[in-house]
């Protein structure tokens, strides 16, 4: 499955390693490979995770209080957003 991650998930992406970054040394790395693992969890089992929207789900980023929105079609997923956990809900509808 090919893997289409969009311009709003790949600056959230990169925001988010700065932030942690800044945080603490290796951090940002850290997230960078949470991140990872949860796109490789979601292709192993695209249709496993909460449905927010019609054909729009969600995964839940292990240890940091992140969630990867994303859709699937037969061969190609998408990712939307790397969202917070505290951001508005739904951003990325009009954001995108």
């Amino acid at each position: 499955m090919q893997v289409l991650i969009g311009a709003l998930a790949r600056q959230e992406i990169i925001d988010g390693c700065d932030w942690y970054e800044n945080q603490q040394r290796g951090l940002g790395l850290r997230f960078k490979n949470e991140i990872r693992t949860t796109i490789d969890r979601i292709l192993l089992y695209p249709n496993i995770n909460t449905e927010i929207a019609k054909g729009i789900r969600r995964s839940l980023v292990k240890s940091f209080p992140y969630m990867v929105i994303y859709s699937t079609q037969v061969d190609l997923l998408e990712i939307i957003a790397v969202a917070h956990q505290h951001r508005r809900p739904g951003y990325w509808e009009t954001d995108a």
